[in-house]
């Protein structure tokens, strides 16, 4: 078995929409996740334009391939808040028959190269609340929390006071 990644190419694009799609699904009843769905299809849609799959400085999408049969993908982008640069990792996933063999750690590997090589001073990724697996995987690679994001929801019928 051969597990590689790479730079996605236009001919990707329907195989890495379906991969998120799939993704999706599998999260979708997580606590968290109408909301983290929403923000990644805005971000991940912006990367499917054809320059943006090209060798850009600040956006890059990874496919990771098992025997090159393209299995999982990252899309990433460089941000700059006060002219500090940090790598955001928008959307990423492997399908559930590919994980464990080394696809996403190929796949970061590259994400980290890349952010690395932009200037930036690391990289950040959401995890869902109770992903615990996720949250461990990133930690294989030096992640750690640095900020925590809390939500409250409004029920439609709930007054907000000025």
């Amino acid at each position: 078995m051969k597990i590689s990644s790479r730079s996605a190419v236009p001919g990707d694009i329907e195989t890495i929409r379906a991969i998120f799609s799939v993704i999706a699904e599998e999260i979708t009843d997580d606590r968290g996740a109408s909301l983290q769905l929403a923000e990644r299809r805005i971000a991940v849609d912006s990367f499917f334009k054809s320059e943006a799959l090209s060798a850009s400085p600040d956006h890059r999408v990874i496919v990771g391939s098992v025997d090159e049969v393209v299995v999982g993908a990252v899309a990433v982008r460089v941000a700059t808040f006060d002219s500090t640069k940090v790598g955001v990792i928008d959307g990423y996933g492997v399908l559930e028959d590919a994980r464990g063999v080394g696809v996403g750690e190929a796949m970061i590997e590259e994400v980290l190269a890349f952010c690395h090589a932009a200037g930036c001073v690391g990289v950040d990724a959401d995890a869902l609340p109770g992903a615990r697996e996720t949250k461990n995987f990133f930690e294989t690679f030096g992640f750690t929390a640095r900020r925590l994001v809390v939500h409250h929801r409004f029920k439609n019928d709930e007054a907000v006071s000025p």
